[in-house]
């Protein structure tokens, strides 16, 4: 597991497609979030675990304060 700045998310996803998953709340998600990510609230995670491929690479979005939504 590793902690990435946003710099660093933005040149990793240039070479590699993870699954982006965003475990932060509905109405969080609804003012801001990454196009192509998936929201999965972190209370629903349990109940929802088979139906994530464990074999893929995933990076999880818990906050999004230091990013200015457009």
């Amino acid at each position: 597991m590793r902690d990435f700045s946003v710099i660093e998310l933005d040149e990793y996803l240039e070479d590699n497609s993870p699954l982006l998953l965003d475990v932060r709340e509905q109405w969080e998600w609804n003012k801001c979030h990454f196009e192509d990510s998936t929201l999965l609230p972190m209370g629903q995670i349990m109940a929802n675990i088979d139906t994530l491929d464990k074999s893929q690479e995933m990076v999880l979005f818990a906050t999004m304060a230091f990013v200015q939504c457009k």
